[in-house]
């Protein structure tokens, strides 16, 4: 009788784990990888506003490299399983008056920006690289 959470179980299980999937690459998964994602790191513009994460390009690009390996994990399993999160659909946005001298209650006179969270950003600029 074994053990539960006893080291010889845990080898065992850890064994049976690896020759299982020691080979596996995933299918569907695209073209994720982080040399792909630390270059769209590195693309991104830096000193704009944050979205509704509070997050801003800075945090992203200054942040440990196991980021990466996390965000590319992540994307991959978007990918496969062609889900995103709820939060990468949630914007701010705001609207600026275009010429203060102008009708203030018409929309012509105003342009909109919408302050997204970084890490849809990322997603979104590389989708096409992801995909292929």
């Amino acid at each position: 009788m074994s053990v539960p959470n006893s080291p010889q179980q845990h080898k065992q299980l850890e064994a049976n784990f690896f020759s299982c999937y020691s080979h596996y690459v995933g299918e569907g998964c695209g073209t994720v990888n982080v040399e792909l994602i630390e270059r769209f790191i590195e693309n991104l513009k830096k000193g704009k506003a944050s979205g509704l994460d509070s997050l801003i390009a800075e945090h992203v690009s200054f942040a440990h490299r196991v980021l990466i390996v996390h965000l590319s994990l992540l994307f991959r399993i978007m990918l496969k399983h062609s889900l995103v999160p709820d939060a990468f659909g949630r914007s701010v946005v705001i609207p600026l008056l275009k010429n203060p001298d102008g009708n203030k209650f018409t929309s012509e006179n105003y342009r909109f920006i919408t302050l997204s969270p970084v890490i849809r950003k990322l997603f979104v600029n590389g989708y096409d690289d992801f995909t292929g």
